[in-house]
Formats: structure tokens, sequence, C-alpha cells
């Protein structure tokens, strides 16, 4: 068979065939692109709005947290009030209670260690006169000390001090009390006088009595309707120069 040799009008033809088929592999390449490009657009798209939603649940988030923690202080704060008005009712009726029991405190000074006094140190040899309640004196303007009794005579005068529990703590206050008085005496003409010391309590701890014999102080108890006095083994006497 004779072969064909190729024309040029057949060379341009194939040429053309070949271009054809380029631009459309081009055209299909562009399609493919622009498809690819749409997706990831889209793709960006949709990652920015679960962004935003995101955001925007953290901002809510975040509200509500501040909105119960705000609660949370106004329920605080009416528990705060509460608290308040609670405590200064109980104060309130403490010292209601307070009043009633130093009123109590004070008639049962007056009905039975007051006139008991004298009538106890009386079997001691030492005859009381006067009798006076809640000595306060005062120093640099300041309140210095005060007595329950400061009983007296011509030569002696008694210290006494009323507690409803004498302990060892209040023995010991009552001698440093006692050395008060020589440093600032009340204005009771002391001067020259033997001062005593004594001391009363309802309940007596840690044998606040025997301590306080020891240390030279008379214990005055309570025995029944009646007073009953302790002396110490050696009186301790403070003198006023």
């Amino acid at each position: 068979m004779e072969k064909k040799e190729l024309t040029k009008q057949d060379i341009l033809d194939l040429l053309e065939q070949q271009a054809i088929a380029f631009n459309k592999q081009v055209e299909i390449s562009k399609q493919v692109a622009e498809e690819r490009a749409k997706e990831f657009y889209l793709m960006l798209a949709t990652a920015e709005e679960a962004r935003i939603r995101e955001t925007e649940e953290r901002k809510r988030e975040t509200e509500e947290r501040k909105r119960q923690a705000e609660e949370l202080k106004q329920r605080a704060e009416e528990r705060d009030k509460e608290f308040y008005l609670s405590l200064a009712a109980s104060k309130k009726e403490f010292d209601n209670r307070f009043r009633m029991f130093d009123s109590n405190w004070g008639r049962f000074v007056e009905s039975l260690v007051r006139p008991g006094l004298i009538d106890v140190f009386k079997k001691e040899g030492i005859v009381l006169h006067d009798i006076y309640s809640n000595v306060i004196v005062y120093k640099n303007d300041q309140k210095y000390y005060e007595i329950d009794l400061f009983a007296l005579n011509d030569t002696h005068a008694v210290v006494v001090e009323i507690k409803t529990t004498l302990t060892v703590e209040y023995v010991n206050y009552h001698i440093s009390r006692m050395q008060r008085i020589q440093e600032a005496p009340p204005n009771l003409n002391l001067r020259g006088k033997t001062i005593l010391g004594a001391i009363a309590g309802i309940t007596i701890k840690e044998d606040a009595d025997v301590y306080a014999q020891k240390k030279g102080l008379y214990v005055l108890t309570q025995k029944g309707n009646l007073l009953g006095l302790m002396p110490p083994i050696v009186p301790y006497k403070w003198n006023i120069e």
C-alpha cells in the first residue's frame, strides 16, 4: 500500500485539533479550580460562622456566670444583713438580761453580803460602822479601779470584792487592786487605818478560797441565807501613809 504524504493542510488540521483539545483541557481545569475555590471559600465561611457562634456562646456563658455571681453576691449581702440584724437583736437581748442580772446581783449584795458583813467581822473583833457600795476611783481622768463594798470604822477598812465564780485569777486581781488603793486611795479618810482585803464568791473554783486565805485575805462564803467568814491564817494589812 502506498504511503500518503501529509500535506500542509493536514498539518494545519492536526494542529487545530490539538489546540481544540488543549483549550478543552484548560477549560476543564479552570472549572475544577473554580469548584475547588468555591469549596475553599465555603469552608472558610463555615469556619467563620462557627467561630462567631462559638464567640457568641462564650459571651452568653460569660454573661450567665456574671449574672450568677451577681445573684450570689446579692444573696450573700442579704444573709449578712440578716446575720447583723440577728446579732443586733441578740446583743439587745443580752444587754437586757445583763441589766436584769446586774440588778439581781445588786440586790444580792444589798440583801446578803452588806448586812452580814458587819456581823461576821464583829465576831473577829472588828466592829464596822459605815459601808459604801460601788466605790470608783479615777486617775488621770480614767477609771483606775472599782470596789464592790468598802466597810469602815475608826481604825480599820475592809475592801470587799464579790464574784459569782471565785477563781485564783480574781484573787490575784483583787490583791493588785489593794495595791492601787495605796497609790490612789478613795476620799474616805483612810489615812492611819489598817486596810484588810476580803473576797466573796457564790461558786468557788481552783481552791481559790484556800489560796486567798494563804494570801492574807478574808473569804466570805454563802451558807444558805447566811454569810460565813473564813479568816486568813495571817491577815495581810495595807496602810495609807
